[in-house]
């Protein structure tokens, strides 16, 4: 027999095993044979008037490869000028670099222009709608993937600003308020102590049930990376350190609730913030304040506990009973962040 000619209609692959190669040979071979090993994947046919043997598939052909392919988690909405984190996650790969850009009414200021991992933050300085697009390359090459996200950014409210005189927290259930304001561009340390520090009543000292307001305005550099400074309250000079502070950074006075980590309560609490860029977790999560430039902040403190959403100034901590009562004064002491 000579075999003059063989179709093979396989989407996979077959593997072909020839028992006789003297078979081809230009010289007809009387007996020769060709043995071929289809995997069960193919139905035969001979034509004998064409000498052709024809593979009808049998089955389903094997599944092809998924391709690299990314999407963004769902971000916003944010307030203008806040930082918001941003995460893309990519399956049948992993991601080698991602590129980020932004398109809206303005500049968008990424942490990272180009991350090795799929976390980013941006801050968005108008409001409107931002389309964010994040093109990631997978460590096994091949072509790049587009994953894109529309993000509603809201305009920053109004920015409270306290009243000159008096106690401006007294709706607050506050008895006297202590208030000073930060001259930015002064010295980058400082320190604050409330028992020599007249109340804006005249009286000197917090007293039992007072809180501590400093303003302050930053301004640029807008650091693109982490650049952390602290914040940091302690009980001055009783060493009544039993009593729990709470100090918080907010756009209003009086305000001792913000988001974590816009506050800490604690017998010495801290809080760390940024210009700009931030430390963040691999959540995406921030572990310090993203200040922006050119927008009024407060540091409020004062003896209080159980501070939450529902209940924004908390418990007194100072209170009869507890030590060195009535005198629970407070030691401020904070810091701007190096080169600002």
């Amino acid at each position: 027999m000579k075999f003059t000619r063989f179709t093979h209609a396989l989407a996979g692959a077959a593997i072909f095993a020839v028992a006789s190669a003297s078979s081809l040979s230009s010289s007809t071979a009387l007996g020769a044979s060709i043995t071929i090993n289809d995997q069960g994947t193919c139905s035969w046919s001979w034509d004998a008037s064409t000498r052709t043997l024809t593979c009808s598939p049998v089955g389903n052909p094997p599944p092809r490869p998924e391709s690299f392919a990314c999407t963004f988690a769902p971000a916003g909405p944010v307030t203008a000028g806040t930082s918001l984190p941003l995460m893309v996650s990519c399956t049948n790969g992993t991601i080698a670099t991602v590129a980020w850009s932004a398109s809206g009414p303005g500049n968008a200021a990424f942490a990272n222009g180009i991350s090795g991992w799929g976390g980013n933050s941006v801050v968005l300085p108008a409001a409107g709608t931002w389309t964010i697009t994040a093109v990631a390359t997978a460590t096994s090459g091949g072509p790049t993937v587009t994953a894109q996200a529309a993000v509603q950014v809201n305009a920053a409210a109004v920015p409270v600003v306290a009243g000159s005189g008096g106690n401006i927290c007294a709706a607050y259930g506050f008895a006297k308020t202590i208030r000073s304001t930060w001259d930015w561009t002064s010295n980058s340390g400082h320190s604050l102590d409330t028992y020599i520090t007249s109340d804006t009543d005249g009286g000197v000292g917090l007293g039992p049930n007072g809180i501590l307001v400093v303003d302050f305005v930053p301004t640029g550099p807008n650091d693109n990376v982490p650049n952390i400074a602290l914040i940091s309250a302690t009980g001055y000079p009783a060493p009544n350190m039993t009593n729990v502070l709470t100090v918080a950074i907010s756009t209003s006075p009086c305000t001792l609730y913000a988001e974590n980590p816009g506050s800490a309560s604690d017998t010495s609490p801290t809080v760390t913030y940024g210009v700009g860029a931030v430390n963040r977790f691999w959540t995406g999560q921030t572990q310090d304040v993203a200040l922006t430039p050119g927008v009024r902040y407060y540091i409020n403190v004062a003896g209080r506990d159980r501070v939450t959403a529902d209940s924004p100034y908390g418990t007194a901590t100072c209170v009869p009973g507890r030590l060195y009562y009535p005198y629970c004064d407070i030691r401020l002491e904070f810091q701007k962040p190096a080169r600002h």
